[in-house]
């Protein structure tokens, strides 16, 4: 049985030789997991993020479940989905991909008690999956069990340490409770691996801005290279350093672009309302120093 991924995303290759980690050579060895996605390649190499599992195969539940998902992405319906994915777990409680694509569909709408549940039985079916404890690691965060939280997101990374979102999401996680110089150890720790890698910048520069050091901030964000994939919440984050560094114009321009991401997961913390008094107040004060220069 193969299955392959949809809205799987391609990331920057790691310039530098990661280091592995005993998780990580178990999960290589070849098991089911390898058959549900298909890959040729060893699996751990791919950069995986915000993905449905699907399949090519022509047995009822593999058409289930690929009608399920093809309702999300065709008709951003997600109630369809659910619904079908819940009768599909209840005849085939074993069958991973419909527990994993069930526990993204909890997650997206918001049910993170559900989404832990399906996560944690998905885990159990593929263990050797990272993305299990990633998307696990993220329904705790947002269920407020934040030690949870930073263990899967831990385990996710040595699971796969090819792939640094988790990484990522634990040093976000770091700052949100203040604690600051193991958040930018994790970032500098992601950016020895690669020195370019977007999403480590980005942690960077939050890192400058909550010590308010606002230009140095400017600084780590003016290296995000947005030609590759990188995180929204760059521009909102950019916006408030330049406009503490009096740089209103830069904060005009950043303002300007996050609005043009109005889905982006930013606007869960901070309203669009906000966002866009923001940029008037900062067009004004840009106005007014160009005038006072003039």
């Amino acid at each position: 049985m193969l299955f392959i991924c949809t809205y799987a995303i391609s990331g920057r290759e790691v310039i530098r030789e990661v280091r592995e980690t005993k998780l990580y050579r178990e999960s290589m060895r070849r098991d089911h997991i390898d058959k549900f996605l298909g890959r040729l390649d060893p699996k751990a190499k791919l950069y995986l993020n915000g993905i449905f599992i699907q399949g090519d195969r022509k047995d009822p539940s593999t058409e289930k479940n690929n009608l399920a998902i093809t309702s999300i992405i065709t008709r951003n319906d997600y109630e369809q989905a659910k619904q079908a994915l819940i009768e599909l777990r209840k005849s085939r409680p074993g069958f991973f991909p419909a527990r994993y694509n069930l526990g993204l569909v909890f997650l997206r709408s918001k049910d993170y008690h559900h989404a832990v549940l399906e996560f944690r039985k998905a885990r159990d079916l593929c263990p050797q999956y990272s993305m299990n404890y990633y998307y696990l690691g993220q329904a705790y965060m947002l269920q407020g069990d934040y030690d949870n939280a930073m263990y899967n997101f831990r385990i996710a990374y040595l699971r796969n340490p090819y792939d640094m979102s988790s990484l990522v999401a634990l040093a976000d996680l770091l700052i949100f409770r203040k604690r600051l110089t193991e958040a930018k150890d994790v970032f500098q720790y992601c950016l020895e691996i690669d020195d370019g890698y977007n999403n480590a910048l980005i942690g960077m520069g939050k890192i400058a801005f909550h010590h308010k050091k606002y230009y140095d901030a400017t600084l780590w964000f003016r290296a995000v290279d947005t030609t590759n994939q990188y995180k929204k919440e760059l521009h909102y984050h950019y916006a408030r350093a330049a406009f503490f560094s009096r740089n209103y114009k830069l904060a005009v321009k950043q303002y300007e672009e996050m609005l043009r991401h109005p889905t982006d997961r930013i606007f869960d913390t901070v309203s669009i309302t906000r966002a866009r008094f923001n940029l008037r107040l900062a067009q004004q004060l840009a106005f007014q120093k160009v005038s006072a220069e003039n």
